[in-house]
């Protein structure tokens, strides 16, 4: 007597045992799948003691198969590293499979678009963001997936449509405050904890200022900096009924300006690094790490990279002052997959999926990246940044609300708000003209999603 162990997946398999004249099988039904996929957020495994066992047999059964993953993570990074680990993991479970990570580099977003064009998608990939707005016509909705209930309510604003329905799963929710330097604030005698108006910013980037501190570390080469500026500043100046006249296709240029206006006083003061035009990712990453600038408008990954630098770096962040409202955090869909409703092994890409939902496998994805867990029954632990985590969300459970480009201005705009900020910072544009500029990319854009 031999001990075979059967990995129950998705796709067609029909096992016939014949053990001491009994014969068992395994049905495709959704009832029996959905049984079995509640057991185990990928697949379940059925150890049947038998005297042999014969070929598995059926619509894909032992065929080979290849699933591109275009995974928008780089080689050697934290995550890329951990997705390894998960690719490795199932095509161990499921002979026959190999999953291919493609790597992302800065041509990722437009090599993904002439793809898409192209009819020619990966069977999964990354929507670094646009799962929605941008990819949904392409993918598989993953609303009736065994492990959807448990998909991060935070996330719902950025990826639910109307429906209901979602078409990625959220590895990680990106919720993030303004990033601070600890012993920056120390130095020039700042509590974080009562910047809770930009007043009370302003106050304190004098201060930071006058220790011979850089306020806030920009980097004019990787410029998307410039833009998280606006990003992480724009709820805080829209009223609702601001945000419904850009639903409905009227631009303030009003609102916006008067936004940028406070950027440009931020310019005019010296609050930003000095390089800014020159400086790279990297110096703003150093800036932080050092203690040498105060504050970042980035997400949490900013303290994986800062402790790269510095093992040592203490780093926290708070809520974003609002003019409208009580100061607030963003976040959104950060690392998500989704499956191309094209591909020629869907239900072998769907599992997939399924596998990296499991919390053991979803849990340390999300950490690689310095973010929670894209859906609530996994645990990922923030590192230096888990007090203001727990400080802010789990018990203050402060308002979090979207990226301001994903959901309230029409996609392809963001490249717009990096301009308008890098023309600020540099002097180059009045925040007038700036937001004029804004409007003319906006109406340019509107109802072409």
């Amino acid at each position: 007597m031999t001990t075979t162990v059967c990995t129950v997946v998705r796709y067609s398999c029909n096992i016939t045992l014949l053990a001491e004249s009994t014969l068992a099988s395994c049905s495709n039904s959704k009832e029996s799948l959905m049984k079995w996929t509640k057991m185990s957020a990928a697949v379940a495994t059925v150890a049947i003691t038998i005297a042999g066992l014969t070929a598995c047999s059926g619509a894909e059964g032992n065929e080979a198969a290849e699933i591109e993953v275009l995974t928008g993570s780089a080689v050697g990074s934290a995550q890329h590293s951990a997705l390894e680990s998960a690719a490795d993991a199932f095509e161990k479970d499921n002979p026959g499979v190999k999953i291919r990570l493609v790597p992302g580099g800065g041509s990722f977003e437009g090599d993904l678009k002439v793809r898409l064009a192209a009819n020619n998608a990966p069977d999964v990939f990354n929507t670094h963001g646009w799962s929605l707005d941008r990819y949904s016509p392409f993918l598989v909705p993953l609303s009736d997936e065994s492990w959807a209930s448990d998909f991060n309510p935070v996330l719902d604003a950025a990826m639910r449509d109307e429906a209901g329905k979602f078409y990625a799963l959220p590895i990680d929710v990106a919720v993030s405050g303004i990033v601070y330097s600890v012993p920056a604030l120390e130095k020039a005698g700042v509590d974080a904890s009562t910047i809770t108006t930009w007043d009370a910013f302003e106050q304190a980037a004098d201060a930071v200022l006058a220790a011979g501190i850089v306020p806030i570390a920009v980097s004019g080469k990787d410029n998307w900096t410039a833009g998280n500026l606006s990003d992480w500043a724009a709820p805080g100046y829209y009223s609702e009924k601001d945000l419904t006249d850009l639903q409905d296709g009227k631009f303030d240029t009003g609102v916006y300006a008067g936004m940028l206006e406070r950027q440009a006083g931020w310019s005019s003061a010296g609050y930003f690094n000095k390089d800014y035009s020159s400086a790279t990712g990297d110096d703003v990453n150093r800036l932080i790490a050092t203690g040498e600038a105060a504050f970042a408008f980035q997400g949490n990954g900013l303290a994986q990279n800062a402790t790269v630098l510095n093992p040592d770096v203490q780093l926290g962040f708070f809520p974003v002052p609002s003019e409208v409202s009580d100061p607030y955090l963003v976040g959104g869909e950060s690392m998500a997959y989704g499956v191309s409703k094209t591909g020629e092994h869907k239900e072998i890409a769907l599992d997939f999926l399924a596998y990296l939902a499991q919390p053991s496998v979803l849990g340390p994805i999300a950490e690689s990246i310095g973010n929670g867990p894209g859906l609530v029954n996994a645990e990922s632990s923030l590192g230096i940044m888990q007090s203001s985590y727990n400080k802010y969300v789990t018990e203050a459970a402060t308002t979090v609300v979207p990226f301001f480009d994903r959901v309230h201005l029409p996609n392809g705009m963001w490249n717009s708000m990096v301009i308008a900020s890098d023309a600020i910072i540099t002097g180059q544009s009045s925040s007038g003209d700036a937001a004029t500029q804004m409007k003319t990319a906006f109406d340019s854009v509107y109802g072409q999603d």
